[in-house]
């Protein structure tokens, strides 16, 4: 319930707090309801915030209530192959804002318990497709406008973590751009990622650091950033000790 009353709008959020139907809310004064919207300001919901504020979400499903699961907090749990597909959906709903292609993506990331790797820290099923998560897409449809609002905000707040944690060394720029109001969109271009993030993992597969290119998809992404990092930083010293020694030749000449 918590969660579905943060996701309202601040009106509506006094219609629910008052028990007063909207009609009567009406006659109350400018001054008196901005006082009242002002009181609430503690239940609006940080846009920055990384933690998801339930571990699952129980839906009506007919006679059956299934439940989803969110992803952990600042994405760890969450995988190379996890990331670029939430990656694509995310850029495509906010380029056209379409609500199918918002569920689809909280649908990769919100999913029912299954068969997983690790299912201490993460007791999803494994995503392996965009097409596998169409089974329960019709579950994240369903859900209240505010739920989905919420967990747009939450992929969002994630999404933009890890472009400031890893900017410096794998992106151009800061990757935060601002767009549609108060909505921040992470768009930048690879710089580290020469190839895109497909071609960073047959790249890393090739190192064998991890297994081959299905162990790298199923890799934690925090952990392919880190390695890939450490991948920049080493290029970036062989480069340095290249060019000093190139200006040593011509000195010596």
């Amino acid at each position: 319930m918590d969660m579905i009353i943060r996701g309202l709008p601040r009106r509506r959020l006094v219609e629910y707090l008052l028990d007063m139907p909207l009609y009567m809310l009406q006659r109350i004064g400018a001054g008196q309801l901005y006082d009242l919207l002002t009181c609430i300001r503690w239940m609006d919901i940080d846009r920055s915030d990384t933690h998801p504020i339930a571990p699952y979400i129980d839906v009506n499903a007919g006679r059956d209530i299934i439940r989803l699961h969110l992803p952990s907090a600042q994405f760890t749990n969450v995988t190379g192959l996890e990331y670029v597909l939430l990656d694509d959906m995310y850029k495509k709903y906010i380029e056209y804002r379409r609500p199918d292609d918002e569920a689809r993506m909280i649908a990769m990331m919100l999913r029912p318990a299954g068969a997983s790797p690790d299912p201490a820290s993460d007791p999803r099923v494994q995503l392996l497709s965009s097409k596998q998560a169409e089974a329960w897409y019709p579950l994240v449809r369903s859900l209240p406008d505010s739920i989905r609002a919420y967990m747009t905000t939450l992929i969002s707040a994630n999404r933009d973590q890890l472009h400031q944690m890893y900017g410096p060394w794998l992106f151009s720029g800061s990757g935060i751009e601002t767009k549609e109001g108060d909505d921040q969109v992470s768009t930048p271009e690879p710089e580290g990622l020469n190839f895109g993030w497909w071609g960073a993992f047959l790249d890393i597969a090739q190192d064998g650091v991890f297994g081959d290119h299905d162990h790298v998809l199923q890799t934690p992404i925090h952990t392919i950033c880190t390695h890939m990092i450490r991948k920049v930083d080493e290029a970036r010293r062989r480069k340095q000790e290249h060019d000093h020694a190139m200006i040593r030749s011509g000195m010596n000449r």
